[in-house]
């Protein structure tokens, strides 16, 4: 915490970074932890963003304001994807995370067919390239835009990542209910 205050010169501004911390540490970690699957470097991920957040502190509104938190949240799910381009982690489900995503999904006809556990098994098979599109669309509900920019890749080319996953899960699946 020392480092971040020592970023922020002005007392205001100081003040504004331990209340930004206090409010909005927990869920930067949980953010940041969903795409991780590490509490180790989802601490590392939310400590990044609050670098970030420290050296940008004075273009912030007040702490408790959604558009702080939004941005605090994005900042620590930004830090997590550069962190897992960093190590190329594997990035494995369970069955909770993808309950709650497909709930209310393009998949509501395949998941009243399947268990979630054989969703989680299928996204897990999935090469890296298509799982990472997948799982940041569906489970972390980014656009194919900010995916991209997010992993260094055309739009098109998440597009097409999205495209073939969608059809080589959809595959795995029709294939296990069989």
């Amino acid at each position: 915490m020392i480092v971040f205050f020592a970023l922020a010169c002005e007392a205001d501004d100081r003040e504004k970074l331990a209340l930004i911390y206090e409010k909005h540490k927990r869920i930067m970690y949980s953010a940041a932890y969903s795409i991780l699957f590490d509490s180790y470097l989802a601490e590392d991920a939310v400590h990044e963003a609050f670098i970030a957040i420290a050296r940008n502190i004075s273009k912030l509104g007040a702490a408790e304001s959604r558009e702080t938190a939004a941005y605090a949240v994005r900042a620590a799910k930004t830090r997590a994807l550069n962190i897992l381009e960093r190590n190329k982690k594997e990035v494995f489900l369970d069955e909770e995370a993808v309950d709650i995503a497909f709930e209310e999904s393009e998949f509501d006809r395949v998941i009243a067919k399947s268990e979630i556990s054989a969703i989680a098994e299928c996204i897990n098979c999935l090469p890296q390239k298509y799982r990472i599109v997948i799982v940041l669309r569906y489970i972390d509900d980014m656009k194919p835009s900010r995916i991209a920019q997010n992993l260094g890749l055309k739009t098109d080319t998440v597009k097409k990542r999205l495209l073939r996953g969608r059809a080589m899960l959809r595959d795995m699946l029709e294939a296990s209910e069989e």
